[in-house]
């Protein structure tokens, strides 16, 4: 439950939350590709 919270508040506020825990769910190239989107 906490991580669903912490994703969906991590995508409304698009905090450094959010970014680490797609980090932590993907992998380390699609890591590169989340930053650079949401950096765009």
């Amino acid at each position: 439950m906490k991580i669903l919270n912490i994703k969906v508040d991590g995508v409304l506020n698009s905090t450094l939350e959010g970014y680490y825990l797609i980090s932590v769910k993907c992998p380390k190239n699609y890591k590169i590709d989340l930053y650079v989107n949401l950096d765009l």
